[in-house]
């Protein structure tokens, strides 16, 4: 029988020192995360969340790790993200338009982008 991990990421605030013009308050961030986290238990998966401050690149990174290696061929990883993204300056200067996309910023301590 097929094994379901789900990992539910839910942002509410971002550093926006480091994010210009960044919203650093995003009221359903955590709540959102809860509700997809509650749809994929009720779907047999087993569920793991990480809300603000835990929502960092070291332990999203680990999480998504564990669950991949973890998982068979047929197996199912389920993955929501809630809370903020917006367009930060490209260091590489590869995209057309000289910014890359963000994910999230969790806090200060772990300022991070995924994407």
């Amino acid at each position: 029988m097929p094994t379901g991990i789900s990992l539910h990421i839910g942002v509410s605030e971002v550093d926006p020192g480091q994010y210009t013009g960044a919203n650093k308050q995003l009221d359903c961030g955590e709540s959102d995360a809860k509700f997809f986290r509650q749809i994929a238990e009720t779907n047999g998966f087993s569920a793991i969340s990480l809300m603000t401050p835990a929502a960092n690149t070291t332990d999203v990174a680990s999480s998504i790790n564990r669950a991949a290696c973890s998982l068979d061929r047929g197996d199912m990883f389920f993955l929501t993200f809630s809370g903020h993204g917006g367009p930060v300056v490209d260091p590489d200067k590869t995209s057309a338009h000289l910014q890359d996309a963000w994910l999230w910023s969790s806090h200060p301590c772990c300022l991070r982008q995924l994407l």
